[in-house]
């Protein structure tokens, strides 16, 4: 939607439509008024919606134009609702700007927004989505959450805001209906640490299977997991956060679409959950980049780790050096069987550890599984 497709469109006022129906018949406001036995003063101003219908004179205007009081109370309602709506969104000449910032056509096409070029309508639509109450509230948020270190530090948030909040938000929404759900358990760290030690084996799974059997998992440990399909510029493989003090959640996208940047990036949100404070919301755009300061190296150390340890590393390393420095599609898939992972994992981690092989080779690519959340 462009600036110039913005446009506020209200809903017919009962007195327009008391106005029609009237000079349709041919009756005279005075005459109108002498048969509702109202002043004519107050019609008039009904007419021109400058006054409220009561009950009692909808029911009067039944009689005489038969139209049903309930419809003409409804229609007052509806406008004067309409009306405080659109006042809100008419008062800022920011939010046309503010609007056109959030991904609105991946927010349609996920049942998130219903309107389309009704700018009144799609202020509320937003409004609902996010859960607030109006701009203001949205200004303070912003405001709030731009002062976390971490989420300020993300290019994707300086970049693209609302879009970063979109992604989050969604993540939020199917957090809040596990959290109703009543089967998540209560958390507990130890029991996490202990479960990630065997997760890994989940990656030998079919797909669909793996993710369910690790949100299970996750759920069993009091951790929620939300597996929320990428958004165009969101540029986010993942983030942790806590909804409440008692409730973690991490929440992965689908970016690079391969099942090795999956594991990494579950791996490196659970390092922020068991790790790192709980008032920060931490963004993790490029996996594998520890550039950006010690808790994200530490979370990318926690991650490798945990998927191929270091003893692990030297074992295939000593092989390799057998085959005389070269690595094979066999080597990789014989590895990563011994250790019980599988070997997309390990044909990931190559990849980012050597620059002597390349993602494009026919057999690098036919280790690599593709995975897509619209699949779950």
């Amino acid at each position: 939607m462009s600036n110039q497709e913005a446009q506020f469109i209200d809903p017919i006022s009962p007195g327009e439509y008391l106005t029609e129906i009237i000079e349709a018949r041919g009756i005279k406001v005075v005459e109108l008024a002498k048969l509702c036995g109202r002043p004519t003063k107050t019609i008039s101003e009904i007419l021109n919606d400058h006054s409220s219908i009561t009950p009692e004179t909808a029911i009067q205007l039944e009689r005489v134009l038969s139209v049903k009081a309930s419809l003409i109370l409804n229609m007052e309602s509806s406008f004067k609702l309409s009306e405080l709506k659109n006042k809100d969104a008419r008062d800022d000449k920011n939010l046309i700007e503010w609007i056109d910032q959030f991904p609105l056509s991946v927010l349609r096409n996920r049942g998130y927004i219903t309107s389309t070029k009704n700018q009144g309508d799609l202020y509320e639509d937003i409004l609902n989505f996010l859960g607030l109450g109006s701009f203001d509230a949205w200004k303070r948020i912003h405001h709030e959450t731009a002062l976390s270190t971490y989420f300020k530090q993300s290019q994707s948030f300086q970049t693209s805001p609302n879009v970063v909040y979109s992604w989050l938000r969604i993540g939020e929404i199917e957090a809040r209906e596990v959290m109703m759900n009543g089967d998540l358990a209560q958390y507990k760290e130890k029991l996490f640490k202990e479960s990630l030690k065997n997760i890994r084996e989940l990656s030998k799974l079919k797909w669909k299977d793996s993710a369910e059997q690790l949100r299970t998992v996750c759920k069993q440990c009091g951790v929620i997991l939300v597996l929320t399909e990428t958004i165009p510029k969101a540029g986010i493989s993942g983030a942790a956060r806590w909804l409440t003090k008692d409730t973690p959640l991490i929440q992965l996208s689908d970016r690079y679409k391969t099942d090795d940047h999956f594991w990494f990036s579950f791996y490196h949100e659970a390092a922020h959950i068991l790790f790192d404070g709980k008032k920060e919301i931490y963004l993790d755009e490029d996996i594998n980049n520890s550039s950006v300061n010690e808790i994200e190296k530490r979370a990318d150390d926690f991650a490798e780790q945990s998927l191929i340890s270091k003893s692990e590393w030297s074992n295939f390393y000593s092989k390799k050096k057998k085959k005389k420095g070269r690595y094979s599609k066999n080597h990789i898939i014989d590895f990563a069987n011994s250790i019980g992972i599988n070997p997309s994992i390990v044909m990931g981690q190559v990849l980012h550890k050597s620059s002597h092989i390349k993602p494009n080779y026919p057999w690098v690519s036919s280790l690599r599984n593709k995975i897509d959340f619209s699949d779950l």
